[in-house]
């Protein structure tokens, strides 16, 4: 449902753009009411978290930027911040205390899991982790109770961020074309909390008719 109340399907090959824009632009579209999934067969699968001292924070942010940039699709993941749980792999001296946190999945091959977690655990020295193969099922068990990341831990989309720089900063390259697509489907910016992205009209020099935006894969960059 847009911000005039209608009712919009969106698919691959109908109403494209705002597809590709669901797909990474966040709640600046519209409401979801329903969706028709393609399931895909998964096994088994190398997935878990490691934890870092929060003093490399930056560096593991860092490289986690720009690892994911250039990452097969089989790998998910993602950075956050959390207090340092109980757990035993887990010292029990960091127990409370502030902690960075990256978590993931890799569904590729199960025989290059290992090779592909292994910059995760280079990069900085790590506080713990817990990275094995496991089937898919259990991933969302992995960390237990105890170990379960807040909703507001994730650093995917700076849930934080007001400003229109780091908005635009996330999005990179493809935030003039969602700011056209907004336009089209929320001119007057009703949905504009968490990642606003503000309504602006195409230039013709970039985009002639915005129903005829071609759709990359996602709108994530």
């Amino acid at each position: 449902m847009i911000a005039d109340g209608t009712v919009h399907t969106a698919s691959a090959s109908e109403n494209e753009d705002l597809f590709w824009a669901l797909r990474g632009g966040g709640g600046n579209f519209g409401v979801v009411t329903s969706f028709e999934y393609q399931l895909h067969p998964v096994d088994m699968v190398h997935a878990g978290v490691i934890f870092y001292s929060i003093d490399d924070a930056r560096a593991v942010a860092e490289f986690y930027r720009e690892h994911l940039a250039n990452a097969p699709e089989e790998f998910s993941a993602f950075l956050g911040f959390h207090l340092c749980p109980v757990a035993p792999y887990l010292p029990p001296e960091r127990q409370g205390k502030p902690v960075c946190v990256v978590a993931g999945i890799w569904i590729g091959d199960p025989a290059e899991g290992e090779a592909r977690w292994q910059p995760y655990l280079d990069i900085a020295p790590v506080v713990g982790s817990l990275v094995q193969r496991m089937p898919y099922p259990e991933v969302n068990t992995v960390f237990g109770e105890g170990l379960r990341l807040r909703s507001n831990a994730s650093a995917r989309r700076r849930r934080r961020s007001r400003t229109g720089t780091r908005v635009t900063d996330k999005f990179r390259s493809n935030y003039d074309r969602l700011a056209t697509i907004k336009a089209k489907f929320d001119p007057e910016n009703l949905f504009h909390l968490n990642q606003n992205i503000k309504p602006v009209a195409p230039k013709f020099s970039t985009f002639h008719d915005a129903d005829s935006v071609s759709a990359p894969s996602d709108a994530n960059g």
